[in-house]
């Protein structure tokens, strides 16, 4: 990818208990398509670190390409936000 070109992340927001964590998967991709494929899977096989027991997950794709994942657990029932983001370089903000 050269200096410049659109750089595409996959955000994933989880709401725990008092408070919601933010990170970004590893993989940075160069279009927004793949990016868009790879948040799908995300969406589908990512394992929150709570609930710890997983029974069941929802998927619920939004129309802007964003999912709200809801897992049910043993114990606890939590949702996490998968989404995909363009990281702008600091010259751009």
């Amino acid at each position: 990818m050269a200096e410049g070109d659109p750089c595409w992340r996959i955000l994933i927001e989880e709401t725990r208990p008092n408070h919601v964590v933010q990170s970004l998967a590893g993989h940075v991709y160069s279009a927004q398509e793949e990016a868009q494929a790879a948040a799908r899977t995300v969406a589908r096989e990512h394992r929150p670190r709570h609930p710890y027991i997983l029974r069941r997950r929802t998927v619920l794709q939004h129309d802007d390409g964003t999912y709200t994942v809801l897992v049910h657990g043993l114990v606890q029932d939590l949702a996490f936000r998968v989404s995909v983001v363009r990281e702008l370089d600091a010259s751009s903000v």
